[in-house]
């Protein structure tokens, strides 16, 4: 069944309403991180830009997925990352409220940004 088309991350949650405790505790957790993270929809779902591609949220199932763009780049210190088999995208997982543990979340986040700051810097000194 494919899904309708979202015209704003309200409506993604809206729309999963099963979902909707898990998605909205990582949304918030996200945009308070940085007012430079951009929050929209993209490929039909919440995606959030810092210095271009950064991540994602899905309802895949039955549980959310958080999806960093260069995860493939990040340490997994806490051992958090779902086992995908994807090249570059790593995925946290979550079927709960109470499976989001906001010290890894920001650890992970904060990680992921520095990764992705650090790439701008490189880009620009190659110009």
């Amino acid at each position: 069944m494919a899904l309708p088309r979202f015209f704003s991350v309200e409506e993604y949650i809206d729309y999963f309403p099963l979902h909707a405790v898990v998605l909205q505790k990582l949304r918030q957790r996200i945009v308070s991180i940085s007012p430079k993270i951009v929050e929209r929809i993209r490929y039909n779902g919440p995606f959030y830009d810092y210095y271009g591609m950064f991540l994602f949220l899905a309802v895949q199932k039955n549980k959310v997925v958080m999806g960093f763009v260069d995860g493939y780049l990040m340490s997994d210190e806490a051992a958090a990352f779902a086992p995908f088999n994807q090249k570059y995208i790593r995925h946290l997982s979550f079927k709960t409220g109470h499976e989001i543990h906001d010290d890894i979340l920001v650890q992970y986040l904060h990680e992921a940004m520095l990764l992705k700051e650090m790439k701008q810097v490189s880009l620009k000194l190659r110009k």
